[in-house]
């Protein structure tokens, strides 16, 4: 499915598993020495947002714009 291809794309850009991805995250974020606790927090929910919410809302709309407006989020979320 559209939707599972797309998390499943940003998991391996993000150097994540495909299963129990979320505690390998905590664990970068937390060795991120520049971040301070509300910016690990934000990078956290910008994350979760990219592979848990944002994949449902690209089915539901999923016109050229908005494929392109995910990729730009989750370039961002590479930031981190």
């Amino acid at each position: 499915m559209k939707n599972n291809f797309f998390r499943e794309r940003w998991l391996k850009r993000l150097g994540l598993p495909d299963a129990d991805w979320q505690e390998p995250m905590q664990r970068h974020l937390e060795s991120l020495p520049f971040l301070d606790a509300s910016e690990k927090k934000a990078a956290r929910a910008m994350i979760l947002w990219l592979l848990e919410k944002l994949p449902a809302r690209l089915l539901r709309d999923p016109t050229e714009s908005t494929q392109r407006l995910a990729e730009a989020f989750g370039c961002a979320c590479l930031a981190f």
